[in-house]
């Protein structure tokens, strides 16, 4: 089992509040959320169907999927409303000298 490690996968100043931003990270696609400043890193698949999340909207924490509207809480991947879906995957997130780095387990 590999040890987690923490990845910088983008600059802050890359990604304007209210924006996303797709990132690969080994074999994760990780999407990256600028919600008011705060930085949050998703899984960018929906667990519904396999498509981006990052190409649907994103409003205040949440995120819709842009082929089946199914929602999600950026914050912890619950789903918006509590349905009996899938949680999305989310990933711990620190700012290091402007640098955006996530955990990967």
């Amino acid at each position: 089992m590999t040890e987690p490690n923490w990845h910088i996968v983008a600059r802050c100043e890359e990604i304007a509040p209210g924006k996303m931003l797709r990132v690969e990270v080994g074999w994760h696609t990780i999407a990256l959320a600028n919600v008011e400043g705060t930085f949050y890193a998703f899984d960018d698949f929906c667990p519904h169907m396999d498509y981006y999340l990052s190409d649907g909207p994103l409003e205040g924490c949440q995120i819709s999927c842009a082929m089946h509207g199914w929602t999600f809480d950026i914050r912890n991947g619950d789903p918006c409303p509590p349905l009996v879906s899938p949680q999305m995957d989310t990933y711990p997130v620190k700012i290091e000298d402007g640098s955006i780095q996530v955990l990967i387990k």
